[in-house]
């Protein structure tokens, strides 16, 4: 890339996210040549017709007590019990955490799928890499330092917009630094579609010889910062636009 190529980039991607956050604010539908999607896979990913449309919104809001969901719109991040869950899906050492951000779906979706930029704002995380794509798939080669080891993984991540959902699991074909992971991010609307509940959970197996609830309590403590800093740079990409 050229150092040209590098300000349109940069250009268009402004003109994107102004364009979307304008649809966002009408409930207008996106223009039809908006990706909202990192640039290593612009080329390559249908825009999304919409963002966590079909989202549950009542059964995502019940899933938490009137005290974790007064601290989420005071702000605060919470870290549930997992496990507490009623799916029968979640496995053991599953973490989770929750925190909204005053920021329409769209807006929160352009940044998380925007892989190559991750290490700017995910904790613990050296470098993303994207290595395929297929449909609504996303193989990312991470390279993540983790209980002050560095370690390299492949996970296939499935994007799922409309639910507001990116799932992923371990490429099993490759070899691997962990013995195993999975997990979720969800996206859901709420304050009438202006701001956005965003839990994330997952499961890690490093294959290092740490007890189990050793491993949990590190992935808990580490929790809101993975929430923080993904909020943190949906503000710095766009100025706040319901500050209250």
């Amino acid at each position: 890339m050229v150092e040209g190529d590098a300000v349109y980039l940069m250009t268009g991607n402004r003109l994107r996210l102004f364009l979307v956050l304008t649809a966002a604010v009408l409930g207008l539908p996106f223009p039809p040549d908006i990706t909202l999607v990192g640039a290593g896979v612009l080329a390559t990913l249908p825009p999304p017709a919409c963002v966590a449309c079909q989202v549950d919104v009542e059964r995502a809001r019940h899933a938490y007590s009137s005290d974790e969901w007064k601290a989420l719109t005071a702000g605060e991040v919470v870290t549930p019990d997992a496990t507490a869950s009623d799916s029968s899906e979640t496995r053991a050492g599953t973490v989770q955490a929750a925190g909204i951000v005053r920021h329409p779906p769209p807006l929160v979706w352009a940044t998380l799928v925007d892989f190559a930029s991750r290490p700017k704002f995910q904790p613990n995380t050296r470098e993303v890499r994207i290595v395929k794509v297929d449909g609504n798939r996303v193989w990312l080669a991470e390279h993540l330092r983790f209980f002050l080891v560095d370690v390299r993984y492949t996970v296939i991540n499935t994007l799922d917009p409309e639910h507001g959902t990116v799932s992923w699991a371990l490429d099993e074909s490759v070899d691997h630094d962990i013995a195993g992971t999975s997990g979720a991010w969800q996206l859901t609307p709420v304050a009438d579609g202006r701001h956005t509940l965003l839990t994330y959970r997952a499961w890690i197996d490093t294959g290092r010889r740490l007890p189990g609830f050793v491993e949990r309590f590190l992935l808990q403590r580490s929790l809101p910062n993975v929430i923080g800093g993904l909020r943190d740079e949906i503000e710095r990409r766009c100025h706040d636009p319901d500050p209250k």
